[in-house]
Formats: C-alpha cells, sequence, structure tokens
C-alpha cells in the first residue's frame, strides 16, 4: 500500500511474453521434431489423440487434454490411432514462481475452461496477421487496424486461463454447480444431445424442422439455445461440424475430394469446393497440399508479445 492508501493489485501470473500461438490441423502421419526452449509451452488437444514423449516419460492425450512443457524440458510427439489431430499451443515467458504448479503436469480442462481457450483463439483470429488458425501462421505478428486492445486481452486471457488452473489444482475440485443453476444443467443437457446428434448426422443433410421435431422443440428455443452456447445458429453450427469432417477426412487422405463431398450430401464436388474456400479461404485440394507440408512441427523465426513497453516486438 502506498502512502496515498491507494491498494497497488498484486499479481501472481504474470505473462511477459509470447513466442507462439498455434491452432494446428495436422496429418495423421504427423510426428513432431524434438525441441526444447527457455520458455513455457502447453499444448492442447482440441480434437484427435496424440502421444507426447517429455525428459519424464510419455502421456496419451485425447479431447481436452492439455499438457505443459516446463523450460528446457526436451519434448516430442506423434499422432496416434490413425486420427488427424488438432492442437492448440501456446509458448510463453513467465517467471512468477506461481507456474511451477505447471511442472510435469497433464490436467483435463473443464467445459468454462475450454471456452476460456477457445474464447483466446478468436481473439488470436483479429490480433494477428496471418490470424491463428491459418495454415501458414507460425508465430504471431501484429496486424494493421486490429482491435482496439487486442493483444492485451490475449495476454490477459492466458493469465486468466492460468490462474484457474492453479486454483482448481489447489482446491483439490472440479468443476461444481449452485442449486440454483438447475434450469441450466437441463438446457445444457439438452444442448449436448443436440449436438452429439448433429455430429452423428454430420453425412447427413439435416434441416432446421428435422432437429425441431426430433427434440420436441420449439424454433425459438433451438435458436435460443445455440446461441447462448455458441453464438451461432444450430444450422450454422451444423456446416461448421460438416466442414470440421472433410478437413479431417482430408488429413486423413483416405478419401479422394469428390468421395468426401459424396459423403457429406453435397450435390456436386464443384458446390463442396466452392464451400469449403469460401469458409477456409482455400480450395480442398490447396488445404491438403499445405496439411502434407506439416509432417512435422518446424522451428521458426520468433516473436514475442513484451509485458509493458511494446507489445510485440521481434527477437
Amino acid at each position: 500500500m502506498t502512502d496515498s492508501g491507494m491498494l497497488r493489485l498484486k499479481e501472481d501470473v504474470v505473462v511477459e511474453q509470447l513466442f507462439s500461438f498455434l491452432y494446428m490441423e495436422l496429418p495423421k502421419y504427423f510426428q513432431a521434431s524434438g525441441e526444447k526452449h527457455d520458455f513455457w509451452e502447453f499444448v492442447y488437444v482440441d480434437k484427435g489423440e496424440v502421444v507426447l514423449i517429455t525428459d519424464r516419460g510419455s502421456n496419451r492425450l485425447s479431447q481436452g487434454d492439455m499438457i505443459f512443457y516446463s523450460p528446457n524440458e526436451y519434448h516430442t510427439g506423434y499422432a496416434v490411432n490413425g486420427t488427424a489431430p488438432n492442437l492448440i499451443i501456446m509458448s510463453f515467458v513467465c517467471h512468477s514462481p506461481a507456474v511451477d504448479y505447471f511442472r510435469g503436469k497433464v490436467l483435463h480442462l473443464e467445459q468454462t475452461e475450454q471456452e476460456l481457450l477457445y474464447e483466446l483463439i478468436s481473439e488470436g483470429k483479429v490480433a494477428f496477421d496471418p490470424p491463428v488458425g491459418h495454415p501458414k501462421m507460425m508465430v504471431p505478428q501484429r496486424k494493421e487496424g486490429s482491435l482496439f486492445g487486442s493483444e492485451q486481452m490475449i495476454k490477459n486471457m492466458l493469465e486468466m486461463l492460468l490462474i484457474r488452473l492453479i486454483r482448481k489444482g489447489s482446491a483439490g475440485t472440479g468443476k461444481t454447480r449452485p442449486e440454483s443453476a438447475l434450469l441450466a444443467i437441463r438446457n445444457e443437457d439438452l444442448f449436448e444431445r443436440i449436438a452429439l446428434y448433429l455430429k452423428d448426422n454430420v453425412r447427413n443433410n439435416l434441416s432446421f424442422e428435422q432437429i425441431c421435431s426430433e427434440f420436441a422443440i420449439g424454433s425459438t428455443i433451438l435458436k435460443n439455445l445455440f446461441k447462448s452456447r455458441t453464438n451461432s445458429g444450430v444450422m450454422e453450427y451444423y456446416s461448421k461440424l460438416k466442414l470440421e469432417y472433410a478437413k479431417r477426412q482430408i488429413r486423413e487422405n483416405m478419401y479422394s475430394i469428390t468421395e468426401i463431398a459424396d459423403q457429406l450430401g453435397y450435390s456436386s464436388v464443384h458446390y463442396f469446393s466452392k464451400h469449403f474456400k469460401k469458409a477456409t479461404g482455400f480450395a480442398p485440394t490447396e488445404y491438403a497440399r499445405m496439411i502434407a507440408s506439416k509432417t512435422s512441427r518446424k522451428k521458426a523465426p520468433q516473436s514475442v508479445l513484451v509485458h509493458g513497453g511494446d507489445p510485440l516486438q521481434s527477437v
């Protein structure tokens, strides 16, 4: 506390620099080249299954799992079970003693933590050029005209995610739900059942009316349910599932583009290609070529998000 009586807020976790921020869609034969570096890194499995190996041993991770690599810890890994994994990778400098909690840690994220991670991804898509998730994005580069405060939002949300994970570990408990949240629980259960139904029928062509009929709910309830959970409409969500299915099939390289279009119920491969390019910026064949070039993770020049001073600078 200062002489004026004002309280200087304590910062238990401070992220000083950001070296990488990747959303990687990888082929089923992905093999990472081994590396180590003098900063922290985490890998989150968004889809698929991987084996990740460190000085401490090997770990098999699936959707929702996250592993931390401490500074100077050797690590490598590869895809398993014939799956084409999607990984979120963030590497950063943080000298706060509290982050020692993550040494050797493999965690499973709850829904609220996953949502915060996805918010980070969304912010990365508007903060950098190329955006996070773009196949050509290797290191963060500032985007001219990006949203006000976007880099600070990334820093703050990353710190918040780390704090939440440390709190949960310290408490030794999982997610709790207040008794007054009964309706929210019911809605969450309904959303999960509908989302699973859409996933199971990704190779069909469901209509909005069919979904309402299947779950005996009105159109307004269905619209509001998906708006509150995904900030999108149910048919937009369904379309994204189809796109993810197509991208996974391309990465697993078992079917031709024409066969994938047919599996998803498109009237022609031309219409499928047009929809795919509109959603991703790449034709399916271009996407396949870029994915094929990612048989191993390559080390790239590094950029950093700095705490204080100029937010982004090259090193």
